[in-house]
């Protein structure tokens, strides 16, 4: 996982080619310890992810709800077209925002 901030108080957060039970725990503290610290725009972004376990969307979800409540936004970017249908068959994709490229993402929470 790699934190990377793009200024303007927008960070994003890449997660590894292997989001799961082992992985998931490290960037849910990274990410709740920047919504700590203030964060209140953030990307999630998919880029190098190719597996996503249940623990991982769990992560996600609890993060982009903490988020919320603190009028922040998290938007995820980068999906593969198998780790999008794992959003989709969980019910995430009319939840979250997901857009397909991390410039997109960056144009959004600049708005």
């Amino acid at each position: 996982m790699e934190i990377i901030d793009n200024g303007a108080g927008i960070l994003t957060v890449v997660v590894d080619r292997k989001f799961d039970t082992v992985t998931a725990p490290a960037v849910e503290k990274a990410m709740l310890a920047a919504i700590n610290d203030g964060a209140r725009k953030m990307i999630c972004n998919f880029e190098k992810c190719e597996y996503i376990s249940s623990m991982a969307l769990r992560v996600v979800l609890n993060v982009a709800k903490i988020i919320q409540k603190s009028d922040g936004q998290l938007i995820l970017c980068n999906l593969s077209t198998y780790i999008m249908e794992i959003f989709e068959l969980a019910g995430f994709t009319r939840i979250l925002t997901i857009v397909d490229k991390h410039p997109t993402a960056l144009e959004k929470l600049s708005a």
